[in-house]
């Protein structure tokens, strides 16, 4: 081979080496630039992170690296709330932004995706990054192409790693297809590691901050919230007069706080600092109970001192205290400290003996109440089974018509009049005997250690004596008397209960035997009142099984001496005790309400009959039905609507209706009995007095209702033979009729002599025995049958 051959090859061996290690050169510099740039994207976001705490600086700078140092020419920073379960867009940047733009939380609309919403959603849901170089054949992201802009190409995605989870997701866009090569994605991982790194960093931050605060904040609200439970129990102790104590056992230094030793009328340093002090302080009745608490506090039988001890004021008066106390004791058991508080409670003492006071005394009179009387009676019942010659007896009473004088002057002149009857019988009784008042106007009295009944009896005279003379209230002179039972033990074995439940009805006896008298209870007494509660239970029966009928009593023209009509009675027929009288069964019906239903069915029934009988027998002419109204019925209200019920029911004329009512009842409600009186009057009803002159009313009343006609009882019709004077009492309640323009209706009469006497004083109707007895209405059917009738001198035909 020729030397230019040679030479040639040799020139040409290093022309390749030369390019070879040109070649070797520039690949050695591109990878050193690359970690040149590698290390300045490293120092720039690490200047970025550096304990930056500003997440719009962290956030616009990270996107603003991504922008400069690769080809996207669109990226946003989206970061994941994991709470909502979305990203939230923290920052952007486009081709028309000169910086990147600040978007967390501003709250706008497309601010916001669901993770698996598209392509960062996708990324931030599955953790993985994603290239896609067309978007328009890409098959993994057809479904959102509605959601790329028509100038968007190619688009990565890279998600942001924390700890554990994906924190962030970067999304950037080309509008050139393939724009995002495998080099933009390393350095682009790099990125997004630092911006891991500095968010989860960021974060760390964020949460101790917040941590910080709320611990700040909780220091300040319990400091606050202790502060104001000092204040409070500052003003607590004050206001609730409450006072702490620390006393030390080892020195017997005696700590009291300033507010208790205020309470007791002393300055801070006027008592001295040791447990005797404080003990001497004590009401001397109360310390041993006091040294007995604390002594067994210390011995540790109870786990808490607890006592209550009255302490003397500086002024002598004495406070009630509630004392509470715990001991500490040392290693070894051994008691060394006693804390505790005072707390005065003697308002609430003062209040507990007011209330108990109330609860066994009237607040009206004074006067021990039916608690206390029956703890007294038992006391006494508790004596006489113990001793054979211990004897005692109980007086119960009450007023006379007292609801007359409470209703016509008042409940205060009510009170006053109790006041002084209260007066009156404190007056009566022994030393050591006790006076109870049990409600209104009944009152008791326990005679104690008497030698015999007629102590009992003496006593019940002198009281019935004081109590009938005049009462002077307010300038009103007010009489009244009272009725007594007097129950005596007889065995010693009876209950308070029962003792009081036989002055009761000894009580009873003595009302119903004419008021202002006395009587005293024995065992025929008892038996009279289980008679009767059986007759009222009876009687309840009786209007469930139609055993109550009406009778009917004829009214006769005393100047005609025909029939004028009737008055309705009431008669019970009892399956076993046959006709009850109605003596026996009205009282009782009256007493407990029964008179209203049975009122109402002599009412409608007498209606009806005398309806009927006057189609029956048309020849007899107009006759008249006289009915009497119970006090209660009439004062239900409703007794207008009643009669007008019954008459249009009966079809009987408005004016042959008489209703009789008596004196009692004018005495009652005077402006509501006046009222409905006249709205009777104004149907057309007729009303009659019934009994006039046994009552209260006096002849003055006459005139204030609107009476149609006045019926003189039979004790004054019977008894006219007599004596004159029974005679003038007819002739004047005649006389005064006539002055008032009412008819006269005498009842009772039995003789022709009476019926003589009292057309003589122009009586115009009687009625009684000598014409007829009450009869059923069978029986009134076969008498109008007959014609009935009388003639001038009154014989019967």
């Amino acid at each position: 081979m020729s030397y230019d051959a040679q030479l040639r090859r040799r020139i040409e061996e290093l022309i390749r080496e030369r390019d070879a290690y040109a070649e070797a050169l520039m690949t050695s510099n591109s990878a050193f630039m690359e970690k040149v740039k590698e290390f300045s994207i490293i120092k720039r976001m690490g200047e970025s992170m550096r304990w930056n705490l500003d997440q719009q600086k962290l956030v616009t700078e990270f996107v603003g690296i991504v922008i400069d140092e690769t080809l996207a020419e669109n990226c946003s920073l989206w970061l994941v709330d994991r709470v909502e379960q979305r990203l939230v867009l923290a920052a952007a940047q486009g081709q028309d932004d000169p910086q990147p733009v600040f978007l967390a939380n501003r709250g706008m609309d497309g601010t916001y995706l669901r993770l698996g919403q598209g392509a960062a959603g996708w990324v931030a849901k599955h953790g993985q990054s994603l290239l896609i170089e067309d978007v328009s054949t890409d098959r993994r992201f057809i479904q959102l192409e509605s959601e790329i802009s028509n100038q968007i190409k190619s688009l990565l995605c890279l998600p942001i790693f924390g700890e554990k989870h994906v924190i962030g997701v970067f999304n950037m866009s080309h509008p050139n297809i393939g724009a995002f090569s495998q080099e933009n994605a390393r350095v682009l991982q790099l990125i997004t590691d630092q911006a891991g790194l500095a968010l989860t960093n960021y974060f760390l931050v964020e949460t101790i901050r917040d941590f910080n605060k709320k611990l700040e904040h909780t220091v300040l609200e319990r400091t606050r919230t202790l502060r104001q439970s000092e204040e409070r129990y500052t003003l607590a102790a004050e206001a609730g007069r409450v006072g702490v104590w620390d006393w030390n056992l080892e020195s017997d230094e005696l700590y009291i706080a300033p507010n208790l030793k205020a309470i007791l009328g002393y300055g801070e340093d006027e008592i001295e600092n040791h447990m005797a002090a404080w003990t001497n302080m004590i009401h001397p009745d109360d310390r041993p109970r006091f040294r007995y608490e604390l002594q067994r506090h210390l011995d540790g039988v109870t786990h808490r001192l607890e006592c209550e001890y009255r302490m003397v004021h500086r002024d002598g008066t004495t406070i009630w205290f509630s004392v509470r106390g715990r001991v500490n004791r040392d290693s070894c058991g051994k008691p060394v400290r006693v804390v505790g508080s005072n707390t005065d409670t003697t308002k609430r003492k003062r209040m507990e003996e007011r209330l108990t006071y109330s609860a066994y005394h009237d607040e009206l009179t004074g006067l021990p109440n039916r608690a206390l009387f029956i703890d007294r009676l038992k006391h006494s019942l508790g004596c006489a089974s113990r001793r054979k010659d211990y004897r005692f007896a109980i007086l119960f009473l009450d007023l006379d018509h007292f609801k007359i004088i409470n209703d016509s002057l008042g409940h205060h002149f009510g009170d006053l009049l109790l006041r002084q009857v209260t007066r009156r019988l404190e007056a009566c009784v022994r030393p050591g005997d006790t006076v109870a008042r049990f409600g209104g106007d009944e009152f008791a009295i326990l005679l104690d250690q008497i030698a015999n009944l007629a102590v009992a009896e003496e006593m019940a005279s002198v009281i019935l004596e004081r109590l009938q003379q005049v009462f002077e209230l307010e300038g009103h002179e007010v009489f009244t008397c009272s009725s007594i039972g007097i129950a005596f033990p007889a065995s010693g074995k009876e209950t308070p209960e029962e003792l009081l439940r036989d002055a009761d009805i000894a009580l009873y006896r003595a009302k119903k035997m004419g008021r202002a008298r006395f009587e005293v209870f024995d065992k025929s007494l008892h038996l009279e009142v289980l008679s009767r509660l059986e007759l009222e239970h009876d009687l309840r029966l009786a209007l469930k099984q139609d055993e109550i009928d009406v009778h009917y009593q004829p009214i006769v023209d005393l100047r005609s001496g025909k029939l004028s009509g009737f008055e309705a009675l009431a008669r019970w027929h009892h399956p076993l005790r046959g006709l009850v009288p109605p003596d026996e069964f009205i009282p009782i019906a009256e007493e407990t309400g029964l008179i209203t239903p049975i009122s109402k069915f002599i009412l409608a029934r007498a209606c009806d009959d005398i309806v009927k009988w006057q189609k029956d027998f048309p020849e007899i002419g107009p006759l008249t039905i006289s009915v009497n109204l119970s006090t209660k019925q009439f004062l239900e209200g409703n007794l207008i609507e009643q009669v007008r019920h019954v008459l249009g029911e009966s079809g009987l004329p408005a004016e042959r209706l008489k209703l009789e009512i008596t004196e009692s009842l004018l005495m009652e409600e005077l402006d509501m009995v006046k009222l409905v009186l006249g709205q009777l009057r104004s149907m057309n009803v007729k009303l009659m007095l019934d009994d006039f002159g046994t009552g209260y009313s006096s002849l003055s009343y006459l005139h204030r209702f609107p009476l149609n006609t006045v019926k003189i009882d039979a004790s004054f019709v019977r008894n006219m033979h007599l004596a004159e004077e029974n005679l003038a009492i007819v002739r004047a309640i005649k006389m005064l009729a006539i002055a008032l323009n009412m008819e006269v209706v005498a009842e009772g009469i039995e003789t022709l002599e009476q019926v003589r006497q009292l057309r003589a004083l122009k009586c115009e109707y009687g009625q009684g025995y000598y014409f007829s007895k009450p009869k059923s209405g069978r029986e009134i059917e076969v008498l109008l049958n007959q014609s009935p009738g009388w003639n001038s001198t009154f014989e019967r035909n």
